[in-house]
């Protein structure tokens, strides 16, 4: 599957002019442009959480995405067989929303074993230190900077428990580049504000710890 951008034919900036009604000033939203209200930020993540994939698509479609980017490392679902990778992409294609698998560079369950600990979690940095992961990023921005409008999809609702923002949203903050998540009610929050969530507030120095491994154990054999 073809997991770039170029093939796309979409060369000009996304109009940002229809997505004016889609600003909620409740969240703090990295990217926003304060001035005249437009929300300026291109690259979001989504979880489809609790969804059927018909309540899926009509979030995406209330956001204008041109790229659904789908960043499992294993792109099928037990429970949710809609989910899985041919399904899904035949629905969301038939909607113009282009599906993209990106879970070979982008997942948060690797296949190469030295990103693993040896409690069998997942080492963030030691990811990020990898070239599949650092080529994913590079796609990522030159996505961000054509200003297409990209969700990174996974199964996770909340973005505080994904490697969405964990593994990701990190890697996209150092970089400087702009994140948005979604959560499954189509609530936004930035990337700090994610983090604090999940670990809290800021120190002293106004630092937010960044979660160094999956949650979970996994047996990599």
């Amino acid at each position: 599957m073809n997991s770039g951008f170029a093939d796309a034919g979409l060369q000009t900036p996304y109009n940002l002019g229809s997505a004016a009604q889609l600003v909620n000033k409740e969240y703090n939203v990295i990217g926003m442009n304060r001035e005249n209200g437009l929300d300026v930020a291109s690259l979001f993540t989504v979880g489809y959480g609790a969804n059927d994939v018909d309540q899926f698509v009509e979030l995406l479609n209330q956001f204008c995405f041109n790229y659904l980017v789908d960043v499992r490392s294993k792109p099928y679902s037990k429970y949710k067989p809609e989910y899985s990778q041919a399904p899904l992409e035949r629905r969301i294609q038939a909607t113009n929303i282009r599906y993209v698998f990106m879970g070979d560079l982008l997942g948060g369950l690797p296949e190469d074993r030295s990103c693993y600990t040896d409690a069998g979690k997942v080492d963030y940095e030691k990811v990020r230190s990898k070239p599949f992961h650092k080529a994913g990023i590079e796609r990522l921005r030159r996505a961000w900077e054509q200003r297409l409008r990209v969700a990174l999809m996974c199964g996770c609702g909340k973005p505080e428990r994904c490697h969405r923002s964990k593994l990701i949203g990190v890697s996209l903050q150092r970089e400087g580049i702009p994140i948005v998540h979604l959560d499954d009610h189509g609530r936004r929050f930035d990337q700090e504000t994610v983090m604090m969530k999940l670990n809290g507030s800021p120190d002293l120095f106004g630092f937010v710890k960044e979660e160094a491994t999956s949650r979970k154990s996994y047996d990599v054999g």
